[in-house]
C-alpha cells in the first residue's frame, strides 16, 4: 500500500504559503495614530539636513521643529538610519508626518500624503509629508504651511540655511 501522506503535507504547505502572500507589502496596520501623546515627525539621516546630533540636528529638523506646532501635544522628530524605516513609520504604522523625498514613497503611498516643500537642493526637493489617514497629521497641514511662510518672511529660514552652510 502506497502512502499519500507526503503528497498531502506538500499540498497543505503550499496552501499555507500561498495564503501568506510573502511578496506583497503588509497592509496598513490601523487608521489610529501611532502615538496620541506626541506628534512624531519621522525622518532619516541625510547630513547636513538631518543628523543624529541634538546640538546641531540639521537644517530640516530645526525647520520642522519651528513650523510644526500642535495646540496640545509636543512635537518630536524621530530619526531613522535609513529611508525605509521612515517610510514604514508613516505609511504602515499610519504616523502623522515625515521628512523625505518623493522617491522615498510609491505612487500609491503618495495618494495618502499631503506634502509641503521645505528645501530644494542639488536637484532634490525635500518635503514634509502629512499622512491624511492620521487625524493629527491631516489637521496640521494648513497651520504648518502658514508657519513656514512666517519663518521665511521673518528671516529665520535664511538664518538656518546660513547656520548649516546651505546658502
Amino acid at each position: 500500500m502506497i502512502s499519500h501522506m507526503p503528497r498531502t503535507c506538500v499540498v497543505a504547505v503550499l496552501f499555507v504559503l500561498a495564503g501568506l502572500n510573502l511578496g506583497a507589502a503588509p497592509a496598513r496596520v490601523s487608521a489610529n495614530p501611532v502615538d496620541d501623546k506626541v506628534v512624531k515627525v519621522y525622518a532619516y539621516q541625510a547630513p547636513p539636513l538631518v543628523v543624529l546630533d541634538d546640538g546641531a540636528p540639521g537644517f530640516l529638523v530645526e525647520l520642522v521643529k519651528a513650523i510644526v506646532q500642535h495646540p496640545e501635544l509636543p512635537v518630536e522628530v524621530e530619526i531613522s538610519p535609513v529611508a525605509v524605516l521612515m517610510k514604514y513609520s508613516i505609511i504602515q504604522s499610519v504616523g502623522a508626518a515625515a521628512i523625505g523625498l518623493d522617491k522615498d514613497f510609491s505612487a500609491r503611498d503618495l495618494q495618502d500624503l499631503v506634502s509641503i516643500p521645505l528645501l530644494e537642493r542639488d536637484g532634490k526637493v525635500y518635503k514634509l509629508y502629512f499622512n491624511t489617514l492620521n487625524p493629527i497629521g491631516a489637521g496640521l497641514v494648513e497651520s504648518t504651511s502658514r508657519n513656514l511662510d512666517r519663518v521665511k518672511a521673518d528671516g529665520n529660514y535664511s538664518r538656518l540655511l546660513a547656520k548649516y552652510g546651505l546658502q
